[in-house]
């Protein structure tokens, strides 16, 4: 096998290293430190630097354990493939349905995201994490509505009541759903009714559902047939502020809804 490739296998072999690693591009720790650290024994900590040490990857001084700048580089690079593999393997049977096309962030802000999934006791296990994030809204509500279903559209028409900021922007098909449901054209007649902002973009689009809730993002994920594979939502600041930008792109190409619309 070749040396970078043992060297890989050999990182790969162990979360120790990784977190080891991971300590030291910090600053330079000692044994304990290490110890305390990766939760490893003493005698794996002092394998794993002999073994940083024989490639090169550490310098000691004194009980100070530091990385070189070989060791450094390597650092940074194995560390930035394993936060993408962990990224990936955390975004397994999601990222297929992800807007990734619309997305300018690193897909690794979403590594840490709650993942809610249905289950075979509760398929729409999803779409009630979302309508939980909307009944606990108290500020800012904007969402950006690319396909349909009566529980999140009912708890819309309430939420606009208790809410300061309430925004909605449909793209044609979820519109059309609406109106052709006299259950779910009722309930936006009743949010247009108290209040609520809605827009109509008649536009191309590669988005999913997306909601921005007091500083939550969410993204309800669709598989074109109508089932929700799973709720994405992050707080992360990067993603926050994308949703926040694309949402207010959506909108400014949108024409605002007459309150009449639904009126039966």
């Amino acid at each position: 096998m070749a040396p970078a490739l043992e060297d890989i296998r050999f990182l790969a072999d162990s979360e120790h290293r990784v977190s080891a690693l991971e300590e030291l591009m910090e600053e330079p720790r000692t044994q304990v430190d290490l110890r305390t650290a990766t939760g490893a024994s003493s005698a794996t900590i002092s394998r794993l630097l002999r073994s940083f040490g024989e490639r090169g990857w550490i310098a000691r001084d004194g009980n100070d354990y530091a990385l070189t700048p070989l060791g450094r580089f390597v650092a940074e690079e194995f560390v930035r493939l394993y936060d993408r593999m962990r990224s990936a393997d955390r975004l397994r049977g999601v990222i297929e349905y992800l807007p990734i096309e619309e997305f300018d962030f690193d897909l690794r802000r979403l590594a840490d995201a709650r993942i809610t999934r249905p289950t075979q006791a509760d398929t729409i296990a999803p779409i009630r994490r979302e309508v939980e994030l909307m009944t606990a809204c108290t500020d800012r509500f904007q969402m950006l509505v690319t396909a349909v279903d009566r529980l999140a559209t009912q708890e819309v028409a309430e939420l606009v009541r208790r809410v300061p900021v309430f925004e909605g922007i449909y793209t044609l098909d979820a519109m059309n759903a609406v109106k052709a449901d006299p259950a779910m054209r009722e309930d936006l007649d009743r949010y247009m009714r108290a209040g609520g902002d809605l827009y109509l973009y008649d536009g191309d689009t590669s988005m999913v559902t997306l909601g921005l809730n007091d500083g939550t993002v969410g993204f309800e994920l669709n598989d074109g047939r109508g089932f929700v594979p799973a709720f994405v939502e992050t707080d992360d600041e990067a993603v926050v502020s994308w949703a926040e930008r694309t949402y207010e792109r959506y909108k400014r190409e949108a024409e605002r809804v007459d309150v009449d619309a639904f009126a039966a």
